[in-house]
């Protein structure tokens, strides 16, 4: 891995810390998935919302398969980090994990279930309010939007998701990224 990709997946580590503990756990989901809900407006206990849980479930339940080391229910930063070095790519690997967490994410966004995402549904989930926060966001919205149909697929989110974190700070084509996956 390479500084600019361990720098990504630190960022990545944080983001997932909802709580800022150190270590990932349960209830950081729940938290990430609250707030998404919140930006989507979702009814808590709607079957998006239930969607949602169940999506982070299973993305829990893969990450600590994979990434608690130690079996002690929290996955810090060094587990998980030690983990993205692991050539695992098979469905209990780290990458399975963090793909059913951008598949559920996705799905919340996608507030009409056309398997699409819009550009109003980005900019919701991302609470770009103008200014340079939203040129950002809709600058990485069209280098997502790899067909040009004026909507993100599943399939972009994820292509765009491996390439924004695999690449190294050479790769100027996904910069821009950074408004969605930093």
């Amino acid at each position: 891995m390479n500084e600019t990709q361990r720098q990504r997946f630190n960022r990545l580590f944080d983001h997932l810390d909802a709580d800022g503990s150190g270590a990932i756990e349960w209830q950081d989901f729940e938290i990430l998935a609250g707030q998404i809900l919140g930006r989507t407006e979702t009814a808590p206990g709607s079957p998006r919302a239930r969607a949602l849980h169940d999506a982070y479930r299973t993305g829990w339940e893969a990450l600590t398969s994979t990434a608690d080391l130690d079996g002690d229910g929290r996955v810090t930063r060094e587990e998980f980090l030690a983990r993205l070095d692991d050539a695992d790519e098979g469905p209990h690997s780290l990458r399975a994990a963090i793909h059913e967490v951008g598949k559920a994410e996705f799905q919340a966004i996608d507030a009409d279930g056309d398997g699409k995402a819009t550009l109003p549904e980005i900019l919701r989930v991302l609470d770009a309010q103008g200014g340079d926060a939203k040129r950002e966001a809709v600058a990485a919205f069209e280098a997502l939007d790899a067909d040009g149909d004026g909507s993100i697929s599943l399939d972009e989110y994820r292509t765009a998701w491996e390439v924004y974190y695999r690449a190294d700070d050479r790769d100027p084509a996904h910069r821009e990224l950074n408004a969605i996956f930093a």
